[in-house]
């Protein structure tokens, strides 16, 4: 997972221009969208981060090849630029301060995209070909990821499946030296088989190079894995979880002293990420629809509590899929809410900063 020329060039950079087509100011007020810093030029990213004095950089992941090849159902590719006008028109205020904010652009994948559409996940050689496109994919997000670690900054990644876990895990321990401990909220713990990349086995990858030191799950659902990665949480002591049933017998209200406990098994002086996939929620549009997860407000809230007893150095919001909904309505609420959390990860990010 070296990085490359070729990889950064993947990196379709958002400029004056976009920021112009999405904002629409008014008088009296700025919107966030109208402070953040823009990647607008062609200077190398490194130089551009170097010259950067943001603190958090927002990244886009234009790909649903994971997502398909863990037959599940497209559609992550589009969250970030679904999501993005809603982000824009945010207030910026002393709560979400754009100036300390470089949103990058996105990788964008569409030649990859094109030629996974050849491809059927029910035939096991489409499958094979699929899985090694997301092994493209890794290269290029480890590429980029690992450049703004270097660069000291912190990272929001939006969009794509959850097979990009692996990289960003990978980019993080291997700029900082050592292991990273990752909470992932997620009725899936993700850890398949390694039998090739795609959304359900990044942490296994992960764990498997040594990448990943300390893993929680919060939230996993009993009923939503099989027996051999159950198997794999109990006999592994780098793995554990926390079971949405526990939380409901314990009572939703000690859902944030659930968390508290498993944060506080977290080994000191490791770098530390957050993982979000979007299908913990209920009923939020994904590529794996959740009936049973948490509120908006619930996952607000314990998202927030995670930075009272962490210090992450990236967060990962995928798997949602805004365009999966049934209704216009629902498209725009699902990337609204989408932008909102984004939101209150970058206030969270700064601050810790």
């Amino acid at each position: 997972m070296d990085p490359s020329t070729k990889t950064i060039d993947r990196l379709q950079r958002l400029g004056n221009n976009y920021r112009e087509s999405i904002v629409n100011p008014r008088e009296g007020e700025l919107r966030f969208g109208q402070t953040v810093q823009l990647a607008d030029g062609d200077a190398p990213l490194n130089e551009l981060l170097a010259a950067s004095n943001c603190d958090v950089v927002v990244l886009g992941i234009n790909e649903d090849i994971g997502v398909r090849a863990n037959f599940g159902r497209a559609g992550t590719a589009e969250a970030f630029e679904q999501s993005l006008p809603h982000l824009f028109a945010l207030q910026h205020n002393r709560y979400l301060p754009g100036e300390k904010v470089l949103v990058l652009g996105q990788i964008n994948f569409n030649d990859l995209d094109g030629l996974s559409r050849h491809f059927t996940p029910s035939f096991p050689d489409d499958m094979m070909q699929l899985r090694k496109m997301v092994e493209h994919i890794d290269r290029d997000v480890y590429a980029i990821a690992k450049t703004v670690f270097d660069a000291g900054k912190k990272l929001v990644v939006i969009g794509g499946g959850h097979n990009n876990a692996y990289p960003i895990i990978k980019a993080l321990a291997d700029s900082h030296g050592r292991a990273a401990s990752v909470i992932n909220f997620d009725p899936h713990a993700d850890l398949r088989n390694a039998e090739g990349r795609h959304s359900g086995n990044g942490f296994t990858y992960a764990l498997n190079n040594e990448s990943l030191g300390h893993y929680h799950i919060f939230g996993m659902a009993e009923s939503a894995n099989n027996e051999h990665i159950l198997d794999r949480i109990e006999t592994n002591n780098r793995v554990s979880a926390t079971c949405m049933e526990r939380i409901l017998d314990e009572g939703l209200h000690r859902m944030n002293d659930l968390l508290n406990d498993a944060l506080d098994a977290f080994p000191k002086n490791h770098p530390e990420g957050i993982e979000i996939d979007m299908d913990v929620l209920t009923h939020f549009p994904v590529s794996a629809v959740n009936s049973s997860g948490f509120t908006g407000n619930q996952l607000r809230s314990l998202v927030r509590a995670a930075f009272a007893k962490m210090n992450p150095t990236y967060v990962h919001l995928c798997e949602a899929a805004p365009s999966l909904s049934n209704s216009k309505a629902g498209k725009s609420q699902a990337a609204n809410f989408l932008a909102r959390l984004t939101g209150d990860v970058i206030k969270k990010l700064i601050e810790t900063s």
